[in-house]
């Protein structure tokens, strides 16, 4: 891949600008915003491969590996899951093969770090759980009893609250209900007086 130039904006516009990068920090800029059509910025993904000299090769599979040789070619694995890495990197040092922007040896390290401690972790989970259930065997039946008679009195105490509310609300409805029928039949006996009189 060719070494890419990256140019400061403006630098062919302007003779005060000089030619050396500088990151564009415009609202607006458009190379800022990678528009189509503007130069492109420095990233890293535009260095230079570090290879051995032979040609690269990529690789997703062990299968991969039985058509090559370790004299010209040098491998560049795909995005795998950590298993299989693991496997292709097993097969290519077995057949010497070289890996290009990867160390092998630095990534074994890595999962193995990680697989241990995922195992102290879930030895700690467990040994917590034990003991969490060691402690309520241990507790006496008395206190079990009565743990269990003050939830069920608590709940008894909700619930009888809930109906005196409940009660109150009927008695209440009741009531207007009948404030209401005695308006309407004193209304009904006015208008009647009313009506013989004339």
């Amino acid at each position: 891949m060719k070494k890419m130039r990256f140019q400061r904006k403006d630098a062919n516009k302007k003779l005060r600008i000089g030619s050396s990068w500088r990151r564009p920090k415009g609202l607006h800029n458009k190379r800022r915003l990678q528009k189509s059509g503007h130069a492109k910025i420095v990233k890293p993904g535009f260095k230079k491969a570090v290879g051995l000299g032979k040609e690269t090769v990529s690789v997703s599979n062990t299968k991969d590996l039985q058509d090559l040789n370790p004299k010209k070619h040098e491998l560049n694995i795909l995005k795998v899951s950590k298993k299989k890495k693991l496997e292709i990197i097993s097969e290519a040092k077995k057949k010497g093969f070289g890996f290009v922007n990867f160390n092998p040896d630095r990534y074994e390290e890595n999962t193995k770090k990680q697989a241990e401690l995922a195992k102290e972790l879930k030895k700690k989970k467990q040994k917590k759980k034990e003991s969490r259930e060691k402690k309520e065997s241990e507790k006496k039946p008395d206190e079990k009893d009565e743990e269990d008679k003050k939830s069920t009195e608590a709940k008894t105490k909700k619930n009888d609250e809930s109906t005196k509310k409940a009660e109150g609300k009927d008695d209440e409805v009741a009531k207007k209900k009948k404030e209401q029928e005695e308006l309407k039949k004193k209304t009904e006996k006015e208008v009647e007086k009313i009506l013989t009189k004339k």
